[in-house]
């Protein structure tokens, strides 16, 4: 792994580096800054992920964290169910072709087509 103040606590879990991690999930990953993978086979990277707890039904398996300092928070998420969740809920401040988020204003997913943002039509 490598890195510094890294644990690794659950069976089969890893560090693959960074600051400040923590895989106390059995078979868990994690890598990056501060983040904490605490669910089983749970893989964590980017910086600051929000720490989950899975109940039945909602394992988390995969999240990038886009957290700041002094923050936690999620640029993407991915369920043992299938679902995946967007962020962030308002729309980015940076543009780029093909991006996507969920904008909780008007519950629609938004895609940016390289000009505007436009809604996903729904079926």
């Amino acid at each position: 792994g490598g890195g510094k103040g890294n644990t690794s606590s659950g069976e089969g879990s890893t560090i693959v580096g960074g600051v400040d991690n923590n895989a106390t999930g059995n078979h868990s990953t994690v890598g990056g800054l501060k983040n904490t993978a605490g669910g089983i086979g749970e893989t964590i990277f980017g910086i600051q992920a929000t720490t989950y707890t899975s109940g039945p039904g909602t394992t988390r398996l995969f999240a990038i964290g886009n957290g700041g300092l002094s923050t936690y928070s999620d640029a993407f998420q991915v369920y043992a169910s299938g679902g995946i969740v967007l962020s962030p809920t308002t729309q980015p401040g940076e543009t780029i072709e093909g991006m996507m988020y969920y904008d909780s204003a008007t519950n629609k997913i938004k895609f940016y087509n390289g000009t505007a943002w436009v809604e996903i039509a729904t079926v």
